[in-house]
């Protein structure tokens, strides 16, 4: 196993070489920039970050040497909470976490779903409804393309792309961009989210790679925190796009956890 100094100094290195600089921001106010790298705060210990952004090795994990923070999948944490695990497990879990990671719908395939006029006949269901909806075409997609049902992959997208039409029409024509920009960050999280419970599946059901095996408690400890982190940046983001809806409807109702 790698010391903590050994390990620092291979990870710069190995960052230094491709380049690699991350750049944050916080979806808070009304007009959001989009970025080719977004990273918002999902817990106090773990940062959440995504980027469409695809390393030409994308085995090779992140890391900041100023901070001596490590990037695995979405989330970025202090090296300090995953020192016990070799860094070879800590490259196998973020390649399966990358190799989980399929989304259902492109951002500007999203974004032409949100600006759409027509509508469809789902328009009378509540905000939580069709954010709970928009959730479960990303579970249902993850099936589809593990069964590798191609057919109700494209059925799946345009139902949730019917789903984002409905959002927005609960949205100001003037929020509609910022609407998109949360919620293609929440099918991200949800799809990392599914990721991870497989992942926990499989370790828990012993069906893990055997680099993962050697270290399974340690492994299992830092999925939970991933999971952890991640709930909590998708309560974030339910509750912000919550605050876009207009005022025609009851203003009490709350976004369901999922």
């Amino acid at each position: 196993m790698h010391s903590h100094g050994t390990a620092v100094a291979d990870l710069r290195e190995k960052t230094q070489a491709q380049g690699i600089t991350p750049k944050s921001r916080t979806t808070t106010g009304s007009h959001a920039t989009e970025q080719t790298e977004v990273a918002v705060c999902g817990s106090q210990d773990v940062t959440i970050f995504f980027t469409s952004y695809r390393n030409e090795d994308s085995s090779e994990i992140c890391f900041d040497a100023a901070t001596e923070h490590i990037r695995i999948g979405p989330c970025i944490l202090h090296w300090s909470q995953a020192a016990k695990l070799e860094l070879g497990v800590l490259k196998a879990l973020h390649i399966e976490i990358e190799n989980l990671n399929r989304l259902p719908v492109s951002r500007e395939s999203l974004l032409h779903s949100c600006l759409d006029d027509k509508g469809s006949p789902m328009k009378r269901r509540s905000w939580s409804g069709l954010v709970e909806a928009i959730a479960r075409c990303v579970a249902a997609f993850q099936s589809a393309t593990d069964a590798t049902e191609h057919s109700q992959c494209t059925e799946i997208a345009d139902k949730l792309g019917a789903h984002a039409t409905d959002l927005a029409h609960k949205t100001s024509p003037y929020l509609r961009e910022h609407l998109c920009t949360l919620l293609y960050e929440y099918i991200q999280n949800r799809t990392y989210d599914l990721a991870v419970k497989t992942m926990q599946k499989a370790l828990n059901e012993n069906e893990a790679k055997e680099s993962m095996k050697r270290q399974l408690s340690e492994c299992l400890d830092l999925l939970e925190i991933f999971a952890k982190a991640l709930s909590d940046h998708a309560k974030a983001l339910r509750d912000e796009m919550a605050t876009l809806r207009l005022s025609g409807g009851s203003t009490t109702e709350q976004t369901t956890n999922l």
